[in-house]
């Protein structure tokens, strides 16, 4: 992986940021928190696209739940029924994107009894620290994000699967991370 400036998304890659974008902005002009996490949610905390995502990952508070759903399907993203990982996340679809384009949703509840976590502010902060754009996002923490990849490593290993498919860039990406929050100190 090179530096960063050396990414240029595609048109499908940038309408798939404007949809995040615009989904965690109406998020917002509602009160919700919805928190992005997986590869979105590295370029967030990192500041700009660093490489196209297949999915928008998003972790939402039971309670908002019903609300984030209202506005997804707002944006024509509709249930698949599908369900991945050992968190079950729910998938939803847009026709007006690439087949392989979804939503994954879970609960931020859901996540933390998985992990067996019962302190969320080691993970998650109270502010928005990710940024794509002109837009702030509510992302996991350095040290929240390095802690989900060891527990995926560890479920994974359990469960039998492969390693991460971009385990390269996502070493990359922690390594930059760190250092911009190193050179903000």
């Amino acid at each position: 992986m090179g530096v960063e400036s050396e990414y240029i998304p595609s048109e499908e890659q940038s309408r798939r940021l404007q949809t995040l974008l615009a989904i965690t902005n109406e998020s917002e002009k509602r009160g919700i928190v919805t928190w992005v996490f997986g590869g979105y949610g590295l370029d967030a905390l990192f500041g700009q696209l660093t490489r196209d995502h297949r999915d928008i990952d998003l972790y939402i508070s039971k309670e908002n739940i019903d609300e984030l759903l209202e506005i997804i399907s707002s944006f024509g993203y509709q249930p698949t029924g599908a369900v991945v990982g050992l968190l079950g996340k729910r998938v939803y679809k847009n026709p007006n994107f690439t087949p392989d384009f979804s939503i994954e949703l879970a609960t931020v509840e859901e996540g933390l009894q998985l992990a067996q976590i019962k302190d969320l502010s080691a993970f998650m902060p109270t502010e928005q620290l990710g940024r794509l754009e002109d837009h702030r996002i509510w992302t996991p923490s350095l040290a929240g994000f390095k802690k989900l990849i060891e527990l995926n490593d560890m479920f994974a290993q359990k469960d039998g699967s492969s390693e991460y498919i971009h385990r390269t860039w996502q070493k990359w990406i922690l390594k930059e991370i760190d250092k911009k929050f190193t050179n903000q100190a």
